[in-house]
């Protein structure tokens, strides 16, 4: 569940952002709407906010005074800004704004602010791996391709460097997300770093794997629906 705010002292404009975010978000979101920075601040003091709609002219103090504020007391989740004009984009960049929408809003728009902050989640989905005695976060987005080695796991990296751990290929594949693919027993590659794929074989960094004769075609149909969907997602911001 996602916990959103939307703080407009525009009761028409708030309720429209709700709908929208409603529509947008599905049942997946719970929305709480607020006229004030105020009560915005007090409430987000005792509730996890994941995202926040703040608008800019507020009647007693700027949206731009708000964000600081929340900023100042630790809230390190997204904030779009909302205003009627655009002066305030320097503003929206001092305090680290995923969006900055002008008045009217559509659905569009606010389709582009999920579309964004699913991007910015994903990129930031991490794996906890134990090396040379100290755990750390790996990013998903940083590997290319796991290798198993006996009873170790060779982890390529995107930057051509690689991570030795211990462990199984089948348990570290539960900590991995549905952009990782498993070609076989001893191999599992990030979609994202994918060069080609044929009938039989996967290349990723240059190096060509062959994909089990029992997942080929899974494999592929795999793949296929990781490529529309990543062109569905850029045509959507396209709009």
């Amino acid at each position: 569940m996602i916990n959103i705010a939307i703080c407009d002292d525009s009761r028409e404009d708030s309720e429209e952002i709700k709908r929208g975010v409603a529509e947008i978000w599905h049942e997946h979101v719970s929305i709480h709407t607020f006229a004030s920075g105020k009560d915005l601040i007090s409430d987000a003091q005792k509730r996890e906010y994941h995202l926040i709609f703040l608008d800019i002219f507020l009647e007693n103090e700027t949206g731009i005074e708000i964000a600081e504020k929340l900023r100042a007391a630790g809230f390190a989740e997204d904030i779009v800004l909302i205003s009627t004009s655009k002066e305030f984009g320097p503003e929206a960049f001092e305090i680290n704004a995923l969006y900055y929408l002008v008045k009217p809003l559509n659905r569009e728009k606010l389709r582009e602010v999920k579309v964004r902050l699913d991007d910015k989640r994903r990129d930031q989905m991490t794996v906890r791996i134990r090396v040379n005695g100290r755990e750390q976060d790996l990013r998903f987005s940083l590997i290319s391709y796991i290798e198993s080695a006996h009873n170790n796991l060779h982890i390529y990296l995107k930057n051509g460097s690689m991570v030795s751990i211990r462990g199984s290929l089948y348990d570290f594949e539960q900590s991995l997300d549905s952009r990782f693919l498993k070609l076989n027993r001893g191999i599992i590659v990030n979609m994202e770093a994918i060069e080609e794929m044929d009938n039989e074989n996967c290349e990723v960094a240059g190096c060509k794997f062959p994909m089990s004769r029992s997942r080929r075609m899974e494999c592929r149909q795999a793949y296929t629906d990781y490529l529309f969907n990543l062109t569905a997602g850029r045509d959507k911001r396209r709009c």
